[in-house]
């Protein structure tokens, strides 16, 4: 477990283990890649203001995500519901 697990915002990625999207606390989990406009990433971990990391195809090393990236990585996790979503 990561300390990044417990972070109230966060999209994170990992290629054979999936992944999620959360926003003040709520989580959903991901069933394919996200797509951060440029395609579908390998690998990412975005947490606001601490973490930017992007591995964008099988083989490529880490990089920081791009400022257009960060930004479709932040409007997924606002696409979050930040409260109990009703039945």
């Amino acid at each position: 477990m990561s300390i990044l697990s417990g972070c109230k915002t966060r999209l994170y990625w990992e290629p054979g283990h999936g992944g999620s999207a959360t926003r003040n606390g709520h989580t959903i989990a991901l069933t394919e890649p996200p797509d951060l406009g440029r395609g579908q990433v390998y690998a990412v971990d975005y947490v606001p203001c601490a973490v930017y990391s992007v591995t964008r195809h099988v083989g490529d090393g880490h990089s920081e995500l791009e400022p257009d990236e960060i930004a479709a990585a932040r409007a997924i996790v606002d696409g979050v519901p930040s409260g109990p979503v009703p039945l």
